[in-house]
Order: structure tokens, then C-alpha cells, then sequence
């Protein structure tokens, strides 16, 4: 399995099997990565279930309480953002299934409360 991830968005913008003729999400070159990876990649959805508003994490920094940083490891990738606006910390990590006859690529998406607030959420996660 390979995997064509870049530093926006929630960061894969590819992955398939053998070469880029065998892809399961479509390979683009990197300038156009750059550019679409927040609308055509993973991205995550957050509702808060007193308000109107939805929340989608990993889009851009909005301001000095959005914190966002990459980890890279050597069969992992891992993104998190810590929001100390609306009290959250979303981690996302990627991982290939180990130790398996099949090529699978494995998403864990963590939502943690860091605030004194007890929250309702409603969460979904998908790639469109």
C-alpha cells in the first residue's frame, strides 16, 4: 500500500495499491493536492447540540486558540488540534493494518473535552 499525504487538510490526499494506476482514493499531483485535500480528502464534523453551528477541525488556524501540529512516525501519521476557543482536542491517526494479507489503511479519530464544561456532541467522520 502507498499513501500521498501532505501538510493541510487532514493530510492524505491519495493512498492505493501498487503504483498510482491502482489508486482507491484518485492520485492528483501535488499542486493540485495542495489545493483540494480540504474539500476532497478525510475531513471530520463536529455539532455542538445546543448550537446551530458546525464545526470542522483541520481547516485553517481561525485565530491564536487553534493550535495544530503533525506527527510523523515510521507506519503512522497523526494530526491534532487543540480549539481552547470551544474546548477541544481532536487527534486524528493513520495507520496501515498490520500484519495483514490485505492493504488496508486505518483512520482513529480521538475527540477529547479539555474544558471544565461538560459537552453534547454530535460527531461524523467520512471522505468524500
Amino acid at each position: 500500500m502507498w499513501i500521498f499525504y501532505v501538510n493541510r487538510g487532514q493530510c492524505i490526499s491519495s493512498f492505493g495499491i501498487k503504483n498510482k494506476d491502482n489508486p482507491i482514493m484518485e492520485f492528483f499531483p501535488a499542486y493540485k493536492c495542495y489545493q483540494n485535500v480540504q474539500s476532497v480528502g478525510f475531513r471530520t464534523f463536529i455539532k455542538f447540540t445546543d448550537e446551530q453551528n458546525i464545526y470542522e477541525p483541520f481547516l485553517y488556524p481561525r485565530n491564536n486558540k487553534v493550535n495544530q501540529k503533525m506527527y510523523i512516525g515510521m507506519n503512522e501519521l497523526e494530526i491534532e488540534e487543540v480549539n481552547t476557543e470551544n474546548g477541544l482536542q481532536i487527534n486524528v491517526l493513520y495507520f496501515m493494518l498490520p500484519q495483514e494479507k490485505i492493504a488496508a489503511l486505518v483512520r482513529k479519530v480521538t475527540i477529547k473535552n479539555i474544558s471544565n464544561n461538560k459537552k453534547v456532541l454530535k460527531s461524523w467522520t467520512g471522505c468524500q
